[in-house]
């Protein structure tokens, strides 16, 4: 009988065991399951954040884009006003003359020769009437470029 307790007492202690390490092996299995579970989620987050960066990336690019634009356009309404200014100070210091030419009424050749005759004949008629005796223009045309002369003086005043 002694033989028989021994047995009975090995298988015992081995089911022991065997029941230790059943349930030690399941609470590893079940620690690993719950970090296998924490690592998917962490995973979920970081393809999460990289999508966000990706569109936070594209927002960036888009605003720079608009900066970029604003900017342009900024740059460019300066420049109309600088030249809006500019040409206004041109017109104000234009003379009646250099408006003609400037606008292609007369040429600078017209001028000279005008200028020429004046001297010449020692003319007491100034060179606006000159021209319209040489026939350079007519006295409407001259009108019309007095008018429109005057105008753009107003306006830049």
């Amino acid at each position: 009988m002694d033989l028989s307790f021994v047995i009975l007492g090995g298988v015992a202690v081995a089911a022991f065991v065997m029941v230790f390490m059943v349930k030690r092996s399941s609470g590893y299995r079940s620690m690993l399951n719950q970090l296998e579970n924490e690592n998917n989620l962490i995973e979920m987050r970081i393809h999460s954040v990289e999508e966000e960066r990706e569109q936070v990336k594209s927002s960036l690019a888009v605003l720079r884009g608009r900066l970029k634009a604003h900017e342009e356009a900024v740059e460019a309404q300066k420049r109309a006003v600088s030249d809006a200014a500019l040409q206004r100070e041109q017109a104000r210091a234009e003379t009646f003359l250099e408006y003609m030419v400037r606008q292609g009424i007369v040429t600078k050749e017209h001028l000279v020769k005008v200028k020429t005759y004046k001297e010449k004949n020692a003319s007491q008629n100034s060179v606006e009437e000159l021209l319209i005796m040489l026939d350079f223009i007519s006295l409407a045309t001259l009108q019309q470029a007095q008018a429109a002369y005057e105008a753009g003086k107003m306006s830049a005043e």
